[in-house]
């Protein structure tokens, strides 16, 4: 893949993360840990699925 991936955030402050709904207070947003992309530009549900394969792959995750 040679396009870049938008991130959104990578960071969210405990004081943010208590406003979030949904957010666990466990969180790696406020660890600095997480990242969220921004994949909606790719409408191709196979580009989306090559993002997913190469994160899973080739980064650590928990």
């Amino acid at each position: 893949m040679d396009e870049k991936i938008p991130v959104n955030s990578f960071f969210g402050c405990e004081a943010v993360n208590n406003v979030v709904p949904g957010a666990s207070s466990t969180s790696q947003q406020v660890k600095g840990g997480a990242m969220d992309l921004d994949c909606q530009r790719f409408d191709n549900p196979l580009a989306k699925n090559q993002i997913f394969e190469y994160i899973r792959k080739y980064m650590d995750f928990d």
